[in-house]
């Protein structure tokens, strides 16, 4: 499966504690993982046995998240690549064979730009040659995200706009993905998950979630570096859940959504 997909770990140089327990999960829960791994930071150098790990050389430390993983991807010689964030970690065992299930189907349609591992909201399709995943709709919210998915690297390419932040990225690219066409796939609900995480909420808003590191702590004997303070999740729900700010926020993003389509 290495001739057919690389791995690009998205992270920066201020999460460093993280990268070594992250790959220790990965590696006990994924023990035949072969694939390069474009190590996407600033700056930094990680290095782990048994891995192969090349590492991008930006020419600034402030260019933007979009733009390194643009130039990230430019170092893949892979048709596919999934892309991972750096709080993902693992909690069961990986489901390979599903993996190369839709590698299979990459190989076969060019119309197929990703799957999504995990459920993924809006109205959509049953899948034709699995009853693992489903098609997500043509609008559907967060068709494009940044959660761990296989992706034709083609396609994320297209997706990118340079100058965008992750947030950016999921909202603008699902917009745009809207008008590029192309089949996207997302697992369903209520079925065996391929990737066991808990969807990027070890770390919010640069803050640790006791919530889920205290799962880590007591089952895989974790520690987490004192530099990260503990966010209260009840206030980060609290915000969430403010009708104003929400309205002011959807309005701001369908301004950027539709500015992304012609900014370069």
């Amino acid at each position: 499966m290495k001739d057919k997909i690389s791995l690009i770990y998205c992270t920066c140089d201020r999460y460093e504690s993280l990268w070594a327990d992250f790959f220790k999960l990965w590696k006990k829960y994924w023990p035949t993982f072969d694939l390069q791994v474009i190590f996407n930071t600033e700056s930094k150098v990680f290095n782990r046995d048994g891995l192969d790990i090349v590492h991008p050389v930006f020419t600034s430390s402030d260019i933007t998240w979009s733009e390194r993983l643009w130039q990230s991807l430019n170092m893949v010689k892979t048709p596919y690549v999934i892309l991972c964030l750096d709080d993902f970690y693992l909690k069961s065992m990986v489901d390979v064979k599903t993996i190369e299930m839709c590698v299979e189907q990459l190989d076969k349609s060019d119309h197929i730009k990703s799957f999504t591992f995990g459920a993924q909201p809006g109205n959509n399709r049953p899948c034709e040659f699995s009853d693992l995943f489903e098609e997500r709709s043509r609008f559907a919210p967060y068709r494009v995200n940044a959660q761990i998915s296989l992706w034709r690297v083609s396609y994320l390419k297209k997706i990118i706009k340079r100058y965008e932040n992750p947030w950016e990225f999921e909202l603008n690219g699902s917009f745009r993905s809207t008008l590029y066409g192309g089949k996207l796939y997302s697992l369903k609900k209520n079925v065996p998950l391929v990737f066991d995480y808990d969807w990027g909420f070890l770390i919010v808003r640069g803050k640790i979630n006791r919530e889920v590191a205290e799962y880590f702590e007591n089952n895989e004997g974790l520690t987490f570096d004192d530099s990260f303070l503990t966010i209260d999740m009840n206030q980060y729900r609290a915000l969430g859940n403010n009708k104003k700010g929400r309205i002011w926020r959807m309005l701001k993003y369908l301004f950027n959504m539709i500015v992304s389509l012609f900014r370069k």
